[in-house]
């Protein structure tokens, strides 16, 4: 393998927010941090203290945004963070702010096929290809180098799916806590391998103490 093509792909969720507290559905509503969420998200830049990256990126919605704030402060020469909407969070639509037993309430079943989705709603395979343009320009810009990304659980599993090729829209199988760590080294645009994922040893003392 050329490491000279290699991107060094880190993939972070943002901090907690009181709707993920709450089990409500975020989508594109923009809900910031909680203390807790702030807290999280001290606890990455501590661990990624000093640590250099040619590019830090986030989505633009202010949970993300605030958190890779935060971790850029602490990085090697405080790079500043780049704002790409593309990276937001997938679109749910219709149960956007509801609770599971909300949505259970309701009587509305979750979409079963790629391309089903809720009422107003990105399916699993529109957000999959809502990845790939940005995921393609990084390694454009960025093959040799390292890069953050910090975004949200849904668009997360969705761009690690592509990367390691698995067509079977198994988006579960790839979650990410808040202000976990997934590390991809990606061999060209849309092809990678997984180095490590849902990566959240900086919060074990929290955990221990709640």
């Amino acid at each position: 393998m050329n490491l000279e093509q290699t991107l060094e792909l880190w993939l972070v969720r943002h901090g907690e927010t009181d709707w993920n507290a709450e089990g409500r559905a975020q989508g594109h509503e923009d809900i910031a941090l909680n203390s807790s969420g702030v807290l999280q998200a001290q606890r990455l830049a501590a661990r990624l203290a000093g640590q250099h990256f040619d590019a830090v990126i986030a989505s633009d919605l202010s949970r993300a945004l605030q958190t890779a704030r935060i971790v850029a402060s602490s990085l090697k020469a405080e790079p500043e963070v780049l704002v790409d909407p593309r990276w937001r969070e997938q679109h749910l639509g219709a149960i956007q702010g509801l609770t599971h037993a909300q949505i259970v309430e309701h009587g509305w079943k979750a979409p079963t096929h790629p391309l089903e989705a809720w009422e107003g709603a990105e399916s699993r395979a529109q957000l999959m290809e809502r990845v790939t343009a940005p995921l393609a320009e990084l390694y454009a810009q960025f093959a040799g180098k390292r890069v953050l990304v910090v975004s949200h659980g849904g668009t997360l599993r969705a761009a690690i799916q592509l990367l390691i090729g698995d067509p079977e829209y198994r988006l579960k199988l790839y979650g990410h806590d808040n202000t976990a760590i997934s590390r991809v080294k990606m061999t060209s645009a849309d092809v990678g391998m997984l180095i490590a994922l849902n990566d959240s040893a900086h919060l074990e003392q929290m955990l221990m103490n709640v």
